[in-house]
């Protein structure tokens, strides 16, 4: 996918989603400027790379620092993925294909679990009266998507993964995948690839949810759930089906 082909849809997109939302204050986890591109992905260690990356190569991040772009707007290009990344920085003034873009990405059965667990912590009893339990917010979840669209993203090339790695089916080749398992490690070496780089003493943990190990919580119901939403991410062999887990299979 050639840059061109990138423009002509954001502005329109951001335009209808402001109308939508009334969001205030919200992490501006995405960055991109002239020597990195991070593009978020929810609840796999975002803002613990956002600031690492920031104290390793300081500067002037979009799209925090546009001025033209509300806070809705912001709200709600950060959620998007690669793509919609590339089309604002293009409209932007950068070329993002020449610049070393990173993403994180995380074994699906724990990023579940981390999306209950950061409602639940945060809203308290308002979640807990929707879902007494991580298998009532999965049902919940997959009720509360069309059934067209949970599948197309489960049989997309790495299932939701897909829109955060690819453009027209392909990863870039500037594109560094890292993952939350080995996240201080990934990071580090796509930052040492940077020319000028800091090097950064020690590796940020934010935004952390109090939990044991991801395992304990799955049972058959909520593994065949995750699956049905993962599909194709562990048909594709990006993450094993059961990774993690200790179940019979």
């Amino acid at each position: 996918m050639h840059q061109r082909e990138l423009v002509g849809t954001f502005s329109a997109a951001v335009q209808f989603y402001g109308r939508l939302t009334g969001w205030g204050r919200i992490a501006l986890i995405m960055l991109i400027g002239p020597s990195l591109i991070f593009v978020h992905n929810p609840r796999a260690g975002g803002a613990s790379v956002r600031e690492y990356l920031q104290r390793a190569v300081p500067g002037r991040y979009f799209p925090v620092a546009d001025p033209k772009l509300s806070n809705a707007d912001k709200s709600w290009l950060i959620h998007q993925g690669l793509e919609v990344c590339y089309q604002y920085a293009t409209r932007s003034g950068f070329d993002p294909f020449s610049i070393p873009t990173l993403v994180v990405i995380r074994n699906p059965y724990s990023l579940s679990l981390s999306g209950y667990l950061y409602l639940a912590q945060r809203h308290g009893q308002k979640i807990r009266n929707m879902e007494q339990t991580f298998e009532q917010y999965l049902e919940n979840l997959i009720a509360a998507t069309p059934p067209e669209q949970l599948e197309a993203k489960a049989d997309a090339e790495y299932g939701p993964f897909t829109a955060f790695m690819t453009l027209g089916g392909v990863i870039p080749s500037n594109l560094t995948v890292a993952r939350t398992e080995s996240l201080r490690e990934d990071v580090e070496v796509f930052v040492q690839s940077l020319p000028g780089a800091h090097k950064v003493k020690n590796f940020p943990h934010t935004n952390r949810s109090e939990h044991e190990h991801f395992s304990q919580y799955f049972g058959n119901a909520e593994e065949e759930m995750v699956y049905r939403i993962y599909k194709n991410t562990f048909e594709s062999g990006l993450y094993r089906r059961f990774e993690g887990l200790d179940l019979e299979q």
